[in-house]
């Protein structure tokens, strides 16, 4: 089964996390309460994104599911990929966001960057690379 390049960007970030911080991957691709579970039963979210220019990391609001999955996971992960060879994984210690509206018309949920705690900062340039490939984001910037 052939992804697309937002599943397999997300497939990339769900593996590095589990690499880094073990755990074990739900194997329901469509599981609506978590994507890995950490020891001792914690249930995680992760998402695997650049960081949108207002400094969040954004959730589409269309989709009721993952927007709750986001709010009510024991923990919700972001996995930064950016124009640097640095790939970032932060933890959303406070879910509380904002809302815009993308120039295609989307509703997002925004979780800033300023509320998180850095977990890891790993200097990995191929992964980097391989992230911004399957990316369609048009506003990449360079967080090292």
């Amino acid at each position: 089964m052939k992804l697309s390049n937002q599943e397999a960007l997300g497939t990339l970030g769900e593996l590095y996390y589990q690499a880094v911080f073990g755990g074990t991957l739900s194997l329901n691709k469509y599981d609506s309460e978590k994507d890995l579970t950490e020891e001792g039963g914690i249930q995680v979210e992760i998402k695997t994104q650049s960081r949108h220019p207002n400094g969040s990391f954004t959730v589409n609001k269309a989709h009721q599911t993952n927007l709750r999955k986001c709010i009510s996971v024991d923990k919700l992960i972001f996995v930064e990929y950016s124009l640097s060879d640095h790939i970032n994984i932060w933890e959303c210690t406070d879910r509380s966001y904002f809302s815009t509206t993308t120039s295609d018309g989307r509703n997002m949920a925004c979780f800033p960057v300023e509320k998180m705690k850095l977990l890891k900062k790993i200097k990995q340039p191929k992964l980097a690379e391989l992230m911004r490939n399957f990316s369609n984001s048009k506003t990449l910037k360079h967080y090292d």
